[in-house]
């Protein structure tokens, strides 16, 4: 799933619409109504424009003639809008709607140029959106290719999303640079990113004997990270065109190979270790008040039962249940395994999680989109911010968690390097906090 999210930068004015419709009559006019709209000017960078930036009312069919003037060592650039001519400081525009026009003016030293180029033929491609990590909104190449980012931030990570291939992927880019992208018609692979999803909360537990969730404790789902060979599943269940996957970044993206080394770090801490992870977990069930009998969990007397989900509709899925239920009965849980449909699975996924129909889920995600910056990520993954299913509507992230989701998911750095120690944050306490645990991607 992608999320856009951006609040516009201190450079550049709001171009966000609100259309205003005043009817009246005029005199002279036989009480003819007239229809006006309002007209949004800002300005990106330094110079001033005509009319004055702000909202202003016209009378529909009004020809406005539009000036930008840029200060001392300032160069007028180009106007974002249905303007006659975008690139001549005076032009004209029809009001025949609400509109929105930006004066972007340009400085060597001050401004990012971005420029996104076919590989082969090296003209230029217009109308390719422009993401950046500094909080300002998507920016979109013009007929020559470019886009002018006027920026607070010190340093911003700027990345092309749209159809097709962009090398490189994404920058990092400081004020006074420039930064070229080749684009190219061939689409990414998309992998698919397989999950075993948790039911985290506490059943209600109404009108009978209280149940115990496992999975309620973060401790217990932490450890399950460590008991499950990731390696041995891509091996034995997918075979071929899989890697093993510890955190939700997609493979190969920008923000994935940027944090190898935080990754690298991670897949040491969480390798597999069936032994470590069945002590993780022992000590869990022990804090929750379960005991360990001839092998098996018990609690309030009874055997401790997990109720797994699995995708009938999904070989590889089907495959996978089949592996997760061998290992937790391995370490003593009792485990229903309950293949569904399609439409079944997703309605007991959807339900009230508190009603206790199911502990874990097989699952598996794929991006509409192939996305370079994997801001949206945390916070549609392991925090309330994005989806509002009860389930994930019951999630409970720890307060730095939901602050480094909801900070990347905004995007609104003053540095790179800011970015950086927000998504090395969130990876850390995501794997702490493990409401899902990432199996394989493949592709």
């Amino acid at each position: 799933m992608l999320l856009r999210r951006r609040k516009t930068t201190v450079l550049i004015a709001p171009i966000l619409l609100l259309s205003l419709v005043l009817s009246g009559c005029l005199g002279g006019n036989g009480g003819e109504k007239v229809t006006y709209f309002e007209l949004q000017v800002g300005v990106s960078g330094s110079g001033s424009v005509s009319p004055l930036t702000g909202k202003q009312k016209y009378a529909e069919g009004t020809v406005v003639t539009l000036a930008a003037t840029p200060t001392p060592d300032w160069e007028f650039r180009y106007w974002i809008g249905e303007v006659s001519d975008p690139y001549s400081p005076e032009t004209e525009l029809v009001v025949d709607g609400e509109k929105s026009v930006t004066a972007v003016f340009y400085k060597a030293d001050e401004s990012i140029l971005i420029s996104v180029q076919d590989a082969e033929s090296l003209t230029p491609v217009p109308g390719v959106t422009i993401l950046a990590t500094d909080g300002s909104d998507g920016h979109v190449t013009n007929s020559r290719g470019e886009v002018v980012l006027n920026t607070r931030a010190t340093s911003t990570i700027v990345a092309p999303f749209g159809k097709g291939t962009f090398q490189p992927q994404a920058s990092v880019a400081e004020k006074g640079e420039i930064i070229v992208f080749s684009a190219s018609p061939n689409e990414p692979k998309i992998p698919a990113l397989y999950e075993l999803a948790f039911n985290p909360v506490e059943f209600s537990n109404e009108g009978e004997t209280h149940r115990l969730n496992p999975f309620a404790s973060a401790k217990i789902r932490e450890a399950m990270n460590r008991l499950f060979d990731r390696a041995d599943i891509a091996n034995g269940i997918f075979l071929e065109q899989v890697e093993p996957l510890l955190t939700a970044l997609q493979p190969g993206t920008f923000d994935h190979i940027r944090m190898q080394k935080v990754i690298g770090e991670l897949e040491e801490q969480y390798s597999y270790d069936k032994q470590a992870a069945q002590d993780g977990i022992a000590q869990g069930m022990q804090e929750l008040g379960a005991e360990l009998k001839d092998g098996q969990w018990h609690y309030n007397g009874e055997v401790v039962e997990l109720i797994l989900i699995i995708s009938d509709w999904d070989p590889n899925r089907v495959a996978l249940g089949d592996y997760v239920a061998t290992e937790l009965e391995s370490i003593g849980f009792k485990v229903e395994k309950l293949p569904l449909g399609y439409m079944d699975a997703n309605m007991r996924l959807n339900g009230d999680p508190r009603d206790g129909t199911w502990h874990l889920a097989t699952n598996a995600w794929r991006a509409g989109a192939y996305n370079a910056l994997q801001s949206h990520i945390l916070a549609q993954y392991y925090t309330p911010l994005v989806s509002q299913s009860p389930l994930v509507q019951a999630y409970n992230p720890a307060p730095e968690l939901l602050d480094a989701a909801r900070s990347l998911n905004e995007d609104d750095f003053a540095s790179v390097e800011q970015r950086d120690e927000a998504l090395e944050k969130g990876l850390r306490l995501s794997l702490k906090d493990s409401v899902r645990i990432w199996l394989v991607a493949q592709y």
